[in-house]
């Protein structure tokens, strides 16, 4: 089971950092953070980005450990603002778990 799914900025020394589900459309990448339990075997998991209902990314995973700690990423073009969400899904397409995050305009301060 997918025990951890979090969206973040970077991460750093196996962990994510940054976590939040509304992000800056300054961002270039974001990253989605899984902590996997209970994996039998070596087997692989699935990271699924979606904009809206559209699938801007799919990648392969592999889980080396019953728990084990993994993540992929994803630039971010300037023109993707809104929701997203990602889905973990084993090899064979089963659902393990979702993400929702959005990507927000930040608006500039008027200058003086």
């Amino acid at each position: 089971s997918a025990e951890e799914i979090k969206i973040c900025t970077a991460i750093e020394d196996r962990e994510p950092v940054g976590v939040d589900t509304i992000f800056a459309d300054t961002l270039e990448k974001l990253y989605c953070f899984t902590k996997i339990v209970g994996a039998t075997d070596t087997t692989s998991i699935y990271h699924v980005w979606y904009f809206g209902d559209e699938e801007k990314a799919k990648v392969n995973l592999p889980i080396k450990l019953s728990s084990w700690r993994t993540w992929s990423s994803k630039i971010i073009a300037k023109d993707w603002m809104g929701k997203w969400h990602v889905e973990i899904t084993t090899e064979e397409g089963d659902l393990l778990g979702k993400k929702e995050f959005e990507i927000h305009k930040i608006e500039k301060a008027p200058e003086e």
